[in-house]
């Protein structure tokens, strides 16, 4: 008879072949599931990388192509593509990221994050969310989208 384990909105399975195998089976399921939780957390967490500098950004990527430009303000910003979307980071004029924008891959991962963040973070509103960080700091999340979901993207910010 299998064994259904369910983190969040995973589900794992596990065939029941005797009683020791289930118990060590048992543990290294919920190990592996803690793993890819921490995982998905952060780097939700890690990607927004507000207050470090584009060659912090880059040596945390190794291999990650990044593209460069400014914008009509001149605002100097660089990008990649991610597994969780495409990220844009904004600098100031002493080269610190002041903010980030995040481009979802799909409507399906904007659903996910949205889940994630709900669950995590203090709910501010409907579409956005105050992150408490590990070191005192915090951050301030906003959801934008059009009602067709033509658009969409997450913004990320200092909540100083």
């Amino acid at each position: 008879m299998p064994i259904v384990f369910s983190v969040g909105k995973f589900y794992f399975y596990a065939s029941q072949t005797g009683h020791s195998h289930n118990i060590k089976m048992k543990k290294q399921l919920i190990i592996l599931a803690s793993i890819l939780c921490f995982l998905c957390h952060t780097s939700l967490f890690a990607q927004a990388h507000i207050g470090i500098s584009e060659i912090e950004i880059e040596n945390l990527y190794p291999g990650k192509t990044f593209n460069s430009g400014t914008t009509n303000s001149r605002q100097y910003y660089i990008y990649a593509v991610m597994p969780l979307g495409t990220f844009y980071y904004y600098f100031d004029n002493t080269g610190v990221t002041t903010s980030c924008v995040q481009i979802p891959n799909s409507v399906t991962d904007l659903n996910s994050q949205v889940d994630i963040y709900n669950g995590k973070y203090v709910t501010t509103s409907k579409t956005s969310w105050t992150a408490y960080l590990d070191g005192g700091g915090s951050m301030y999340i906003r959801l934008f989208y059009s009602d067709d979901f033509k658009f969409y993207y997450f913004t990320y910010r200092n909540a100083q």
